[in-house]
């Protein structure tokens, strides 16, 4: 999972939470700051809103997230371990939040076994969390245990199996094991899917290593006005 990405994901959330009242100042201007990837300057307003009493919980998160982007990734653990400790109601989808940044933060610090973990306790509330299986799987995978990995990429598709992108994150995981062969079969199975636009099925076609006809599909996705990251896989 991309860190970028997963900023895109934190800003939405923190805007559900409703943090744009009084006495959250700082946490706001330390949430522009990570968007801006300027990490050093979001530790300090997050400090700032510390000492001011801003919301505990949304501060230590705010101070997980940038020790991210610093790649300091234990002391983002600690960060984020700390903003579940807060956390005084019911499980909202800010905890859960908080407990995906915590297994990433885990895995990029070689917790692997501290991140698989977390990933039991968000499925222990919510078996159906697609994101919860394929990143476990994706962990357990790195550990070694292709068996286990397979079962929690097959849960994740069972829960989210319209989704192309899915079948080709697992491929990629697969493929960079040494499993290629193996996760070719997640390709196939997303060519089956009868919803995928002219996109989706150029980058299915160009894992699958058929270049001409993700060529093809690709030169049409970009005459339908799509992104940049049509021209990518075409540079690709």
């Amino acid at each position: 999972m991309r860190f970028s990405s997963l900023i895109c994901t934190i800003l939405f959330l923190f805007c559900l939470t409703g943090c744009s009242g009084a006495g959250t100042e700082n946490l706001e201007l330390g949430m522009a700051d990570i968007q801006n990837e300027k990490y050093e300057d979001a530790l300090q307003k997050f400090e700032k809103a510390e000492k001011l009493g801003e919301d505990p919980e949304l501060v230590c998160r705010g101070k997980g997230i940038a020790r991210m982007g610093l790649a300091d990734y234990e002391g983002a653990a600690t960060d984020l371990t700390q903003a579940l400790s807060e956390c005084r109601g019911s499980v909202t989808d800010l905890e859960y939040d908080i407990s995906f940044y915590l297994a990433v933060a885990q895995f990029r610090s070689g917790n692997l076994a501290g991140a698989i973990d977390t990933y039991d306790a968000i499925l222990d509330l919510d078996r159906n969390n697609p994101d919860a299986y394929y990143l476990r799987g994706k962990t357990k995978l790195s550990m070694g245990n292709k068996d286990e990995a397979l079962r929690d990429f097959n849960a994740a598709i069972r829960f989210d199996s319209s989704n192309p992108d899915l079948y080709i994150n697992v491929y990629e995981c697969m493929a960079d094991a040494g499993y290629a062969e193996e996760g070719e079969t997640f390709l196939k199975s997303a060519m089956q899917l009868t919803h995928i636009n002219g996109f989706q099925k150029g980058k299915l076609y160009y894992w699958m290593g058929d270049y001409d006809s993700a060529k093809s599909a690709l030169e049409e996705a970009r005459g339908d006005g799509s992104d940049e990251s049509v021209i990518l896989y075409l540079g690709k």
